[in-house]
C-alpha cells in the first residue's frame, strides 16, 4: 500500500487502489447499481438497499450487473465522464450486524464471478 505524501496521490474514498495503479493519482468514485443490489436481495432473500453499499453515485435504469461491462471504458453520468478502472471488492463494513447478514459471504456464495 502506497502511503500518502506530498505530491504522491490524493486520498481515496474506497477500498481499491486502482487509481494509484493506473496513473498515480487516485480519485476513486464508487458506483452502485440499484438493479444489481435488487438481484442480490432476490438471490439471498434479504431486503437490501443500494445505500448499504456506500456508493458515491447510485444509478438506476441499468440492467443488473450491467455496470460490470463498463470496466475499462469511459462512462458519462450527468455532465461528468468517468473511466471505470475496476469492480469494487466489498469489505465487511457493508454487512448488517443488526440482522446478522454477512454481505461479502452472500456475494461470494451467490455471485462468485
Amino acid at each position: 500500500s502506497q502511503q500518502s505524501r506530498p505530491g504522491s496521490h490524493t486520498h481515496q474514498f474506497g477500498n481499491t487502489g486502482s487509481g494509484v495503479k493506473h496513473n498515480n493519482d487516485t480519485r476513486t468514485v464508487h458506483i452502485v447499481n440499484k438493479a444489481t443490489v435488487g438481484a442480490v436481495s432476490d438471490a439471498c432473500g434479504v431486503d437490501l438497499t443500494a445505500e448499504r453499499f456506500r456508493g458515491n453515485v447510485i444509478i438506476d435504469g441499468v440492467r443488473p450487473w450491467g455496470e460490470f461491462d463498463w470496466v475499462g471504458k469511459n462512462v458519462k453520468l450527468g455532465s461528468a465522464t468517468f473511466k471505470v478502472l475496476s469492480r469494487t471488492v466489498r469489505c465487511a463494513g457493508v454487512s448488517d450486524d443488526e440482522r446478522g447478514i454477512d454481505i461479502p459471504k452472500i456475494l461470494a456464495d451467490n455471485f462468485p464471478e
